[in-house]
């Protein structure tokens, strides 16, 4: 079974820190690439694969571009399971852009603390997934 995980940064290098094992292979098994480009992989090739926290710090169509090479590297009824806050996760909690000094806050809480440049909505997501 052909598997791909795909992390950033510094979650890349805490796996390899906690992971002895595949920091020893890392070298020859851990491809660092920009997933804002073609992936160097066929059609259909993976089965299985997770990326978590990453689509958030991408524009929206950098993020586009990458869940597009996302399905054409999967096989027909691959997973690809993403993980990421949503927008309307975030706005949740009951807080409203009513004036310039709380869009200020929110803009502070969910982008600027995490470096977040899109956060996607369920359905703005569904439509771009279909």
């Amino acid at each position: 079974m052909k598997k791909l995980i795909l992390l950033t940064g510094s979650l890349l290098l805490a796996v390899l820190a906690m992971t002895p094992a595949l920091a020893d292979r890392a070298a020859d098994e851990v491809l660092m690439m920009d997933l804002t480009f073609r992936h160097p992989f066929d059609d259909d090739f993976f089965e299985w694969g997770f990326c978590e926290d990453f689509i958030e710090h991408l524009q929206q169509v950098d993020s586009m571009i990458f869940l597009a090479e996302i399905f054409r590297t999967f096989k027909p009824g691959g997973v690809c399971r993403l993980t990421f806050p949503s927008l309307d996760g975030q706005l949740a909690h009951g807080e409203r852009f009513s004036d310039y000094e709380s869009a200020q806050a929110i803009k502070d809480k969910y982008y600027t603390k995490y470096k977040h440049v899109h956060l996607y909505d369920k359905h703005e997501f569904e439509a771009i997934c279909r």
